[in-house]
């Protein structure tokens, strides 16, 4: 009978030994693969939304640019004109003044106005506002006055410009 010796000495490896590193070795490998497939997917998905985010910001400027330039345009066709305001079966007369003050009222004395978005017209009185809708004509308005009652306004004419 013949017996295979295996000389070992310290930190040479066993055919055992041997087969469980190299299959470490080949795990980590397969690892790194994977990890470094999984970094480039995600680079790429990172990549992906950041096209998508700036697609919806340039989409969102745009928009945002034309309700500036809505709102501007409405307000030349209202600054400077004249309207009269049906709130409680009574009748008042005022006006928008071009320097955003709201004129010919002497109880709104010190009300502003600004143009929000197209066709909408905050009246602000310092502790409270009042929110004007337009019809597309700007010839029209309907609001809920200050103290929450429903009133309209119709446009008299022109006189500033």
């Amino acid at each position: 009978m013949v017996i295979i010796e295996h000389i070992t000495s310290a930190g040479t490896a066993t055919p055992f030994t041997l087969r469980l590193r190299l299959h470490s070795k080949g795990a980590h490998a397969a690892s790194v693969m994977h990890k470094k497939g999984a970094d480039v997917l995600r680079v790429i998905s990172v990549f992906l939304f950041s096209l998508f985010v700036m697609a919806q910001a340039s989409a969102e400027q745009s928009q945002n640019y034309e309700k500036v330039v809505d709102a501007v345009a409405f307000k030349s066709k209202i600054v400077g004109t004249t309207w009269v305001y049906r709130w409680r079966d009574r009748e008042y007369v005022f006006s928008f003044s071009p320097d955003g003050s709201v004129g010919k009222l002497n109880s709104w004395s010190g009300v502003s106005w600004v143009v929000d978005q197209p066709r909408e017209v905050i009246l602000d009185a310092g502790s409270q506002q009042m929110y004007l809708f337009f019809n597309s004509e700007a010839s029209s308005f309907k609001t809920v006055d200050w103290d929450g009652q429903r009133a309209t306004g119709v446009r008299v004419f022109e006189d500033y410009q």
